[in-house]
């Protein structure tokens, strides 16, 4: 994600704040830039939309996790109008686990 970011920050948010944002505070600190990678539960991304009147920008990743994947979209819209397109799957071992699905905004 932080290669593949648009800009100086990265932004992630999740379907899942507790497991995903606990995960990407933790690993943050081995990027190159962790001072830049953020991570935003859902009540600050609906208090940003909320002050700025619909004008947040929302996150750049949106992070979802799911035990099956047979159904999944090429491209998903978030509450706010975000856009973002399916980037890559990260498998879980089937013991312990969920499926990573990470789609930048497009």
């Amino acid at each position: 994600m932080e290669i593949n970011s648009d800009g100086r920050e990265v932004v992630i948010t999740s379907d899942h704040d507790f497991r995903n944002g606990m995960l990407v505070n933790y690993y943050k600190r081995y990027l190159e830039r962790p001072d830049h990678t953020h991570y935003l539960d859902g009540a600050t991304l609906h208090e940003e939309y909320v002050l700025t009147k619909g004008g947040s920008l929302g996150a750049e990743w949106l992070i979802l996790h799911r035990f099956d994947l047979t159904k999944q979209a090429e491209r998903l819209s978030d509450v706010y109008g975000n856009s973002y397109q399916l980037v890559s799957i990260y498998r879980y071992s089937d013991l312990s686990g969920w499926n990573w699905l990470t789609v930048p905004q497009s």
